[in-house]
Order: C-alpha cells, then structure tokens, then sequence
C-alpha cells in the first residue's frame, strides 16, 4: 500500500502509516550498510529524495503527520526528527545492549515502577558508554516513558519477546551478558533503600542468588525479595553480596545529600546532591531526610528520627526546603510525561505494591502533543476497564481509582428488626 500511493497523499489521509513507512525502514536497515537516512527511506517507498528541496519537503510533512498523532517531534535535523522517535535501529541494539548490562551490573537494574528514576537510568547508560553515537543517545533522551529500560527488565525477567525487532533486541542482551561471563540470572541489582514506619531499611531483589549485607562484624543474609530495618545509628554505606557480586549501597545521607521518599510506599525516589536545586518527584506526599536541619512550608522544622543525627519532616510535593548548610531545594510535579500512583500502601509483595481503593491515579502529558484527550485502561485480575480523561492546561489529570470500577459493588445486607 505505501509503494501504491504517493507518502505525500498519506501523509495528508493516513497519518500514521505514513509515519510508520518513514521509520520503519531506518529501524530495520539504518547502520546495517549505509547510514544515509534518505536512502534507506527512498529505497522502502519508492520515492527519490536525492535533491534538498524533495528531503525538506519530507522532513515538513513528516513532522506535521507525527505531531498529529502524537509524536513530540521538533526541528529539521534527521536525529531529533526521525531519530527520536525511531526507538533504537537495529544496527546499534550491540551498542545499547553492551550499555544497559553494564549499568546494570554497577549500580542495579532499573526501578521500572517509577518512571521518571527509569527514564535516569537509561539516559546515563547511554551517556556513558555511547558518547559516539549521538542518534542512538537522541531516541533513548526521546523516551520519556521508559520503554528502553522496561524491554531491558522485561528480557532479565524471562518475559519472552514480543516481535521481530523485540526478538533482536533480546538477543543481543544475551550476547552482551555473556561478554564478561554472566547470563541475565547473574544481573542482579543491589537491595533498594526503603522507610519503613519509622526505620530506613532494605528490600532485596528477587533473584536465585544468595544475598547478605554486612552490618557490623558479621554478614546477615537478606532472603530474596524481603525487607530489613537497620537499627540506628544508620551508616552511609553498608556491604552487599549475592554471589560473586560485591559492592557498597548508599544508605544513609552524606553531608548535604538529601534522600526523598514516597511516603505512601516508604520508597526512596532520589538521592539529591549538594548542588542539585530542583528536583521532579513523581509523587504526591514525601518523606525528606537530612542531616542538616531545614524546614518545609507545610510541616515546619524538621524533627530528628530514630537516628538522631538525621532530620525528617513528612510534606506534600511541590514545596521548598531551605537548609542550614545546603541551598534550597524546590520539589516540582514532573515537566516530562509521567504516571504515577497516590494513595495509601497497605502491603507489599516483593518490589510491588498494594495500593488502598480510595487512592488516585496522576497523570502528567504534553496537551499540545496528541490532544488532551486520553484514555486509561486498567486492569484487576480478569477484569479491565476504560475511562476517558481531559488534562488541564498544564498536562495534569487526577482518576480516583474508585471510579474505574474495578472492584464489584457488593450488594447491601438485609436489615433485621
């Protein structure tokens, strides 16, 4: 059908199979011979672009048909036209691969519930190790929603391959894991920094691998995807092991570091630095830890935990903290698109967790991207609903998890005299 009709009557009637036959064959060949972009475009379309006014032509109708349905593109150069949205062309998924299991391997696989920590992880990957492909960097800053990074704990969970491309991808993590001897069972991150009820502690991952931490003179094993409370005073780095797997996890806050947390799931969302002053926190009500003392709009002076050297103060998002020692900290909602959850933890079942029915479902997006109009599907066991949301001026939207009806109303008991 592409070669049948002219792109320019597709993009014009079918915008999104026009979009689609312009990446398509930079995803399948880009890299592979040639990295001549419009060649490989002419090539699966039919169509010459040898002359600049016939590739400017390209670039304005391409842009146009993507932005319609939904795709955040901008400017006129190749990589943050087409690159960006391409998703990594199959000729750099060696390059990605090699990137992804080292970081992996030296500070953990990524947190894939929260976006915007995964989105970090992904983007420091590539920065680090392919600094020499700048079109290969511009897709993966691109993905705001993580998929790079979920595809990546997808394959180190065994979750098989969905398509050809999926398909290349996972292979090509197989042959990077085996490059310093491990396979995706050995990838195994460190245990996560949790508060819980009053105490920082640990969770460690799930893994075949026997797991132990060292808190004073002997090892404690951590079972697979269990919590511990470390007693007070709280060290600023403790010991971990699993397997042949040694290093040193960040605990407690160094001098001017301020950890934030969700407070409704005690996880630990960033470790901020002495100079960082802003900070996007996909959440609704936090947890701040500090040794120096610092006071917040909504809770005041901050009050000393269990360990008394550290401070803590409970607050909701979008304030400032001033410190004694440290600049301020202003704490903003996500400028990226995000999705995240507020409400109430009643449980958790390893790095899940369960959230009470009467919390609510937050969503941040670009209205002038795609329109502000969406839907959200939600699923319960067998049962999945749809529910059609607006977002307000600045991209936010609120879904009060009662409203998707989930869970069936029981009926009212009988009244007896």
């Amino acid at each position: 059908m592409v070669r049948e009709a002219r792109l320019k009557i597709l993009f014009d009637h079918s915008p999104t199979l026009a979009v689609w036959a312009v990446l398509y064959p930079l995803s399948r060949s880009y890299g592979a011979t040639t990295s001549d972009v419009y060649l490989h475009i002419s090539k699966f379309v039919g169509e010459n672009y040898s002359d600049v006014a016939s590739r400017d032509a390209l670039k304005s109708d391409f842009r146009r048909a993507a932005r319609k349905i939904g795709l955040p593109v901008h400017g006129n150069d190749p990589s943050s036209l087409f690159f960006a949205p391409l998703g990594p062309p199959r000729a750099r998924h060696a390059e990605l691969a090699q990137a992804f299991v080292d970081a992996a391997l030296r500070i953990g696989p990524p947190a894939i519930e929260d976006t915007a920590a995964a989105r970090s992880w992904q983007r420091h990957a590539v920065v680090e190790r392919c600094s020499n492909l700048p079109r290969l960097r511009e897709t993966v800053f691109f993905d705001t929603s993580a998929h790079s990074a979920r595809q990546f704990e997808a394959w180190r969970q065994g979750t098989p391959a969905r398509g050809e491309a999926e398909t290349h991808l996972f292979l090509a993590y197989d042959r990077a894991a085996k490059l310093p001897g491990r396979s995706r069972m050995d990838i195994i991150g460190p245990p996560r920094i949790l508060w819980l009820s009053d105490h920082l502690g640990l969770e460690a991952e799930a893994s075949r691998l026997q797991q132990s931490v060292r808190l004073g003179a002997f090892p404690i094993r951590m079972p697979a995807g269990q919590k511990l409370r470390v007693p007070a005073p709280w060290p600023d780095k403790i010991s971990w092991s699993a397997g042949t797997i040694r290093q040193d996890v960040l605990f407690a806050p160094s001098r001017g570091e301020v950890p934030v947390f969700d407070a409704d799931s005690g996880t630990c969302l960033a470790r901020v630095d002495q100079d960082q002053v802003n900070l996007d926190v996909p959440a609704e009500n936090l947890l701040i830890l500090s040794r120096s003392n610092f006071t917040s709009p909504s809770f005041g002076v901050a009050i000393p935990t269990k360990d008394p050297t550290i401070n803590a103060a409970w607050i909701a998002s979008e304030e400032t903290l001033k410190f004694v020692g440290r600049g301020a900290l202003h704490l903003r909602k996500p400028q990226e698109n995000a999705i995240w959850l507020d409400g109430a933890v009643l449980g958790r079942d390893g790095g899940r967790a369960l959230y009470a029915s009467d919390g609510a479902l937050v969503v941040r997006i670009n209205p002038e991207v795609g329109g502000a109009s969406r839907i959200v599907r939600a699923r319960y066991c067998d049962m999945v609903r749809y529910m059609s949301l607006s977002v307000a001026e600045d991209g936010s939207a609120r879904v009060d998890l009662s409203s998707l009806g989930l869970v069936p109303c029981q009926p009212p008991r009988p009244c007896h005299p």
